[in-house]
């Protein structure tokens, strides 16, 4: 080589020439390898159409049995005297056959075969259209006559033989041809694998010479470079490497001795960072403790404190509807600098989504918000606080010196920033998670589950409550006729008068479907009867605009007849029961005495499309109707 190019080759033509000889050899023993693939892919491909064959002849032979089996059903209903009806549907069930057969036939012919399985498969056509045409014919005779005919059943099996015969001969000729190309297929596979390990080795082996002798050339001049590396790292900060000129390792040196200048200043830095990151370490272990916004702004305030004490600055969080921003906390030392701004489309920095500093708030591009200050001009540092890409609101300081952007500052409120608005989105999401898991999608009211837990906590108190169930009438005729949009919006609307006329002390919750359930603390069944009947007149005089009209139905009792959740849901859900049969759109109050078996069998006559379910005289007899646990439906009238 060095012959060739009249000189010492450098370490970079080294590099070239080793890639270069690794890619002819490279190619070389791919391109080899292609050809043996190649025809290893074209007898597999020959292999994968001669299995398609095979299976479409099995087909195909299954259809040939099927069409026999259904000749010889037909001579059967036509021996037996069957109906004409019975003999018409054999006859088209094998004519269904018989065009199976045909279609697996055309499809082998399709696939192109060539050879001996084509003329095995040409032999078999005509038998195959003989013994169905005889099938048929044969059918058709039979069907028209009522009576079989025996010397035309003989000649159709006469012809199913023959054909049979043709068919195993042509399928055990595609199974030769198919094992003669798949032995080809792996032994053109064999020899494309062996080249491929052959030729590979090969080339590792001279590659691997390659690279060690130019690596031997790389390491030789890497050598002073490593003992600079290694004064500079034994605290020599004033070593340098060498930089000789046409080196390809002179690019390596200079950064080198680049880096062993910047060091010095890296290492003031680092002392920065270290004092910086102990204030983030404890902020964020601190925050980690918060589990609420009020302790969150405690934490806020006393990291102001602490990292900016002689500047106004206060952080400005975005209510729940996110179009206002509030005063979350503000510097204990130094107080507020007082920003104006409501909205968070308002304040430039959160638009931005970056940190803006503000040198001098009298200049042209100064933010707004800072101009006619009772303070006086002043320069300042806005600084969004976001939580995955979502802004939350700003964190806000100010300084009375112009002119001039602290980057230490800004750096800290960057830190406490980030920090902030992590652990504040987390806290809000984990509020918003458990907010959906107790209450009901549709209707904002508590879900069944919650409205349980609660209760039974209040029932373990032993006061005095009473409990209701309540389900909207005729809630599925209304589904029916105005389309379940119209549902939802009724159940919407009836879980908007209950929030307005309900005490805050009494519970409600959606428990399935169109049902409701209510408790009511220190109060009676008749209480809570009166209760629940101001609701059905706030419900009847609120219907208006979209809302379809309907009423409500309740069943109502107490803890003076029942000691859990189960058993006064059973006795409220009895006496809404009992609502229903009354005729609907009023409250009834339970358990009431018991009545005959046959009195209570008897239940309102059923809506159109419901069906009406009373409970056996029997059950009723020993307890009032007691809901399974998890189940919320009731053995009711329609409703």
């Amino acid at each position: 080589m060095r012959a060739v190019l009249g000189r010492k080759p450098t370490i970079r033509q080294r590099i070239v020439g080793v890639v270069l000889l690794g890619k002819i050899l490279t190619a070389s023993v791919c391109v080899v390898a292609l050809f043996g693939l190649n025809e290893s892919g074209s007898m597999q491909g020959r292999v994968a159409t001669l299995s398609v064959a095979k299976r479409l002849h099995q087909h195909a032979d299954m259809m040939h049995d099927a069409l026999r089996a259904e000749v010889y059903r037909g001579a059967h209903a036509s021996a037996a005297g069957a109906p004409v009806s019975e003999r018409e549907a054999i006859l088209e069930d094998a004519t269904g056959v018989a065009t199976d057969l045909r279609r697996d036939i055309d499809s082998i012919e399709a696939l192109g075969l060539d050879g001996e399985a084509a003329e095995s498969l040409g032999r078999v056509r005509p038998l195959l259209e003989d013994y169905i045409q005889g099938g048929l014919r044969y059918l058709a005779h039979a069907t028209a006559r009522g009576s079989d005919s025996p010397e035309e059943l003989a000649e159709f099996q006469r012809k199913f033989d023959v054909a049979a015969a043709a068919q195993d001969d042509a399928l055990k000729s595609i199974e030769s041809i198919e094992r003669v190309y798949g032995a080809r297929a792996n032994a053109a596979r064999t020899r494309a694998m062996t080249f491929i390990a052959c030729g590979g080795l090969l080339t590792l082996v001279t590659l691997l010479s390659l690279a060690f002798w130019v690596s031997g050339a790389i390491a030789k001049s890497l050598a002073e470079l490593a003992s600079m590396a290694d004064r500079v790292v034994g605290g020599d900060l004033k070593a340098r490497a060498p930089v000789a000129p046409g080196d390809e390792i002179a690019i390596v040196a200079a950064s080198f001795n680049a880096m062993a200048d910047g060091l010095t200043s890296v290492v003031d830095k680092l002392a920065y960072d270290a004092q910086r990151d102990g204030l983030g370490r404890q902020l964020n272990e601190a925050l980690e403790m918060a589990d609420n916004e009020r302790s969150i702004a405690t934490v806020v305030e006393r990291a102001l404190a602490e990292a900016v004490a002689d500047r106004p600055t206060e952080l400005l969080l975005a209510d729940s509807s996110n179009a206002n921003l509030e005063q979350f906390a503000e510097s204990p030392t130094a107080g507020a600098p007082g920003c104006s701004v409501r909205s968070p489309f308002n304040c430039p920095a959160v638009r931005k989504g970056s940190s803006i500093v503000f040198p001098d708030s009298d200049a042209l591009n100064a933010c707004p918000q800072l101009r006619g200050r009772s303070t006086g001009p002043c320069s300042a540092v806005c600084i969004p606080v976001s939580f995955m890409g979502r802004a939350l609101g700003v964190l806000h300081s100010t300084s009375p010196a112009l002119g001039t952007a602290d980057t230490e500052i800004t750096a800290k409120l960057s830190t406490l920033s980030t920090q902030v608005g992590a652990r504040i989105g987390t806290v809000r999401a984990f509020q918003k998670t458990q907010l959906q898991a107790a209450t009901d999608g549709l209707t904002g009211l508590n879900n069944r589950r919650t409205f349980e837990n609660e209760l039974r906590s209040l029932l373990a108190t032993g006061s005095q409550m009473a409990v209701a169930i309540a389900d909207l009438d005729r809630f599925k005729k209304l589904n029916d006729t105005a389309g379940h949009d119209a549902g939802d919006r009724a159940l919407r609307h009836f879980a908007r008068i209950v929030r307005q006329t309900m005490r805050a002390s009494d519970l409600v919750a959606r428990y399935g479907g169109e049902e409701f359930v209510f408790a009511f603390q220190k109060v009676d069944r008749e209480g809570a009867k009166g209760l629940l009947d101001r609701l059905r007149e706030a419900l009847a005089l609120s219907h208006r605009g979209d809302v379809p009209v309907f009423t409500c139905s309740f069943g109502v009792t107490d803890t003076s007849f029942g000691s859990d959740v189960a058993e006064l849901i059973a006795i409220a859900d009895d006496a809404l029961y009992r609502a229903k049969q009354n005729g609907r759109d009023r409250v009834e109050v339970g358990p009431v005495a018991v009545v005959t078996g046959a009195a209570r069998r008897m239940s309102v006559a059923p809506e159109a499309g419901h069906p009406s379910v009373a409970p056996s005289a029997s059950a009723d007899a020993r307890r009032p109707l007691r809901l399974a646990a998890g189940d919320v439906t009731s053995g009711r009238p329609s409703q």
